[in-house]
């Protein structure tokens, strides 16, 4: 796999890496777990060295569906629940699958999905501080 077949692969991972940790910048202890399980520029000197297999790929996907559906707010669980069995079902499927060919197949749809998800968090968690504000205003005397 060469650096520049999926130079923008590897932007997409560093920008879902940085967006998702923010999400919980809060709590250094997850942000360090978090740390040592997702790294992008990990997973791109792994590609570039030859040695990055479809199952490393596949336990960041589980890991990321993992995280993301569990920071889902509770109106939304029934969606994450299906977005997760969707794309659980899809690994399942694709086990047996060439690196390349899950990339090519699969992986950036993935990836869409899991912006989409964690857009979701992050506007649940805005929406959650401005009412907690409007909260606070109203019973401030």
């Amino acid at each position: 796999m060469g650096r520049g077949q999926y130079a923008g692969l590897f932007s997409l991972l560093g920008e879902l890496q940085q967006a998702m940790a923010a999400l919980i910048a809060h709590s250094p202890r997850h942000a360090e777990e978090f740390a040592d399980r997702f790294d992008a520029k990990l997973i791109e000197q792994q590609a570039m060295a030859g040695c990055l297999t479809t199952a490393d790929v596949h336990g960041l996907v589980a890991y990321i569906v993992e995280r993301v559906s569990g920071w889902q707010a509770p109106v939304d669980d029934s969606e994450a629940r299906s977005w997760a069995a969707t794309i659980q079902a899809m690994l399942r499927e694709t086990r047996e699958t060439s690196l390349d060919v899950f990339i090519g197949s699969n992986l950036l749809g993935f990836l869409r999905t899991a912006f989409d998800r964690v857009g979701k968090v992050h506007h649940q968690r805005v929406v959650e501080t401005a009412a907690r504000r409007e909260q606070g205003r109203a019973q401030a005397p």
